[in-house]
């Protein structure tokens, strides 16, 4: 009798860890509204970030080199610096152009 009494409360100490099923299902509903709502999230941000890279486009036309807020076009030199390609041709045509060091040769 003794014996059935401790492994019965063994039994019941190792249990009582654990989750019933309708707390196991609780939190399995918990997990997938967590991840659409992630998923959500992410394709709001994916949104919000494409849309401020085109305004940014609009805003900053590529092709050109700035200095201090003022684009130049490719062969301005200013400073001693020139407006020129660094050989990086952006998807759409586009140069990709940068102040390099300019020094005149004779």
């Amino acid at each position: 009798m003794k014996l059935k009494l401790a492994l019965a409360a063994a039994v019941v100490i190792t249990l009582s860890g654990c989750a019933t099923q309708k707390q196991a299902d609780t939190l399995s509903a918990q997990m997938a509204q967590l991840k659409a709502d992630n998923q959500a999230l992410q394709s709001q941000l994916q949104a919000s970030m494409s849309a401020q890279q085109k305004q940014f486009k609009q805003l900053r036309p590529t092709g050109v080199c700035y200095l201090n807020g003022q684009p130049y076009t490719e062969g301005a030199v200013v400073a001693g610096r020139i407006c020129d390609s660094n050989g990086i041709i952006i998807q759409g045509g586009e140069r990709h152009l940068e102040w390099r060091n300019y020094t005149r040769t004779r």
